[in-house]
């Protein structure tokens, strides 16, 4: 069930129990106190959801791109990417001269879009492969960064 079809339901439950209430003074204070709690609870639970799908659309990347990536301006390029495209994390080096680390975290699709330009790389790369593995959203980084 969607978030709006369960909004929906949740009213037209709250209106019958209101409409039913209508006919004793009893009954009107339990609508009352029905109204302030069922309220109270379903913003919360709405609150809850909203924040939920939130962070279910964000997501954390640890990319590792294997070939002629170093010595070709593959940290600049990923750095222009990643800046373009509104994440955030970080790009280096990894020894043995043919591998380059991006740990980069933000919109899911954002990220998507990331992997498929790692694979081109900047014009004097040569990609032969990229290992992603992906992780929860932490929010450790509130920008990018090349480490040396």
């Amino acid at each position: 069930m969607s978030l709006h079809e369960s909004t929906d339901s949740f009213l037209s439950i709250f209106n019958d129990f209101c409409f039913l209430c209508e006919k004793s003074s009893t009954a009107v204070r339990y609508r009352q106190y029905f109204y302030r709690c069922s309220y109270s609870i379903h913003f919360t639970l709405l609150f809850k959801s909203v924040k939920l799908l939130a962070m279910a659309e964000k997501g954390s990347l640890l990319a590792t791109v294997h070939g002629r990536v170093q010595g070709v301006y593959f940290r600049d390029f990923v750095q222009r990417q990643v800046r373009s495209l509104g994440l955030a994390g970080y790009v280096r080096n990894l020894s043995g001269g043919r591998s380059v680390e991006v740990r980069v975290e933000g919109d899911r699709e954002e990220l998507e879009k990331l992997i498929s330009l790692l694979h081109v790389g900047p014009e004097r790369a040569i990609v032969e492969s990229v290992d992603t593995e992906w992780a929860e959203y932490t929010g450790n980084f509130d920008k990018f960064t090349v480490r040396y």
